[in-house]
């Protein structure tokens, strides 16, 4: 584990780190704190954050490093509008793990120093959190406190990336608005006081986007129910919602994909599952669009379209027959993107 200056990193070292490392061997943590020029010259700090962003975006890529970038909220002249754009400018990136920390007046500090020369209103007893400043009500700290507490619970969890890419992307203009209106809803029910297993963040979640109310409100949750099947390591028993096929409508698709596998393209036929191992270590779900082509490409295709999505677990990482690797435990999606007359018949099935 390392705390690096991303944005002085050299571009060999990027290209061999992003080449030769092993998969989640090293795990870099990132100070952004703002990307407020004039808070940043305030705070002596330089930094380049094109630069940085490159060296983010180019690990992220290569999938071997684990990044975790630092935001702290409160510093001078970063008031709430200001702070939703640094949060927007860093979300982009997409790191593993984001976190907002607030200013803490530490004694000895230049800031400390300067505090009435920013307004700063602190604890007097340690940690020195900062409470409110000239350009920051305490109400907007404790807003931005909601926002810190969805992050950790969803993005840095990663139970449902996939939703939060769609619902970026789609339903909210910007990210830090996702995770705000998130809070608000989750203080108004009181859920702040009350325990959760995974099964209650994809509840909440849902209850949320039916509350806000959504322009494609079917496909956020064909892919809340996609997230949590492709994030579960085995087989789940009973899932949060209502299964779009009943116990007859399982048995029948079974036979049917046992017998035409190419109906979920060439990669599924390689697995040679029969009828048995499908009903054993699969789950079948209709939703409204063609789900791998977000998950692959985020690209939003066949919206409307009855689509069959089969989620597969192979059975303690082993291989299935005819499957050319090792899953290593993770279970695979496959979506049947056209149906025809006689399979989008069975759709209510």
């Amino acid at each position: 584990q390392f705390e690096i200056t991303a944005d002085i990193l050299r571009r060999e070292i990027v290209e061999f780190l992003a080449a030769e490392a092993p998969p989640g061997r090293f795990r870099f943590e990132i100070g952004v704190q703002s990307t407020n020029e004039e808070t940043n010259r305030l705070i002596r700090r330089i930094q380049r954050f094109d630069r940085l962003a490159g060296t983010v975006r180019r690990l992220r890529e290569s999938g071997r490093v684990v990044q975790h970038l630092d935001l702290i909220a409160g510093l001078p002249r970063e008031d709430y509008r200001s702070f939703r754009k640094t949060f927007d400018d860093v979300y982009a990136l997409e790191p593993d793990e984001l976190q907002l920390g607030f200013l803490k007046l530490l004694r000895g500090t230049g800031l400390r120093a300067r505090a009435a020369e920013f307004g700063y209103v602190y604890m007097d007893e340690p940690p020195y959190e900062v409470l409110a400043n000239d350009v920051l009500p305490y109400e907007d700290v404790r807003r931005i406190k909601r926002v810190e507490d969805m992050v950790d619970k969803y993005w840095n969890s990663h139970w449902m990336d996939h939703t939060l890419r769609y619902l970026r992307a789609w339903e909210f203009s910007s990210a830090f608005d996702l995770y705000q209106e998130l809070g608000d809803y989750w203080d108004r029910q009181g859920y702040g006081t009350l325990g959760y297993q995974p099964e209650d963040l994809f509840l909440r979640m849902r209850d949320f986007l039916r509350d806000k109310g959504l322009r494609r409100p079917m496909v956020a949750e064909d892919l809340l129910k996609i997230d949590y099947l492709l994030t579960r390591r085995v087989r789940p028993r009973s899932p949060w919602w209502v299964p779009t096929l009943d116990k007859g409508g399982v048995l029948g698709w079974a036979r049917r994909l046992a017998e035409r596998p190419e109906i979920l393209g060439p990669e599924f036929a390689r697995l040679e599952l029969g009828e048995t191992a499908l009903l054993k270590h699969a789950v079948l779900e209709w939703v409204s669009f063609d789900a791998s082509a977000w998950i692959q490409d985020r690209q939003l295709a066949g919206v409307g379209d009855p689509h069959l999505a089969v989620v597969v677990y192979p059975p303690g990482g082993q291989e299935f027959p005819g499957s050319v690797s090792k899953w290593k435990g993770r279970p695979m999606l496959f979506v049947a993107a056209q149906m025809n007359a006689e399979d989008a018949a069975d759709t209510h099935r």
